[in-house]
């Protein structure tokens, strides 16, 4: 298990991966994650999440909304033939 600290634009779609770190590095994980939560608290949009997972790509195959926009999300749960206004 590794842990993956990123930064996630709702409105972009974009998700940076801030860190990475190892299992027993779960101390410092925390501590980034709180260091970019803090740096971003008046940004609108923007989500610092923490998330345990063997590799990145497991990570789009089981929190795919961090790798979407909000744009994408709507037009999934719509179906792909409706139109998304915006």
């Amino acid at each position: 298990m590794k842990y993956f600290v990123i930064k996630y634009g709702q409105d972009t779609g974009v998700a940076e991966t801030l860190g990475e770190f190892d299992e027993n590095d779960l101390d410092a994980a925390v501590a980034l994650r709180v260091k970019f939560e803090t740096e971003t608290a008046r940004i609108d949009n923007v989500e610092i999440v923490l998330l345990g997972s063997s590799s990145t790509e497991t990570l789009r195959s089981t929190h795919g909304r961090y790798f979407k926009s909000e744009r994408q999300i709507l037009k999934e749960a719509r179906g792909t033939s409706a139109p998304v206004a915006g």
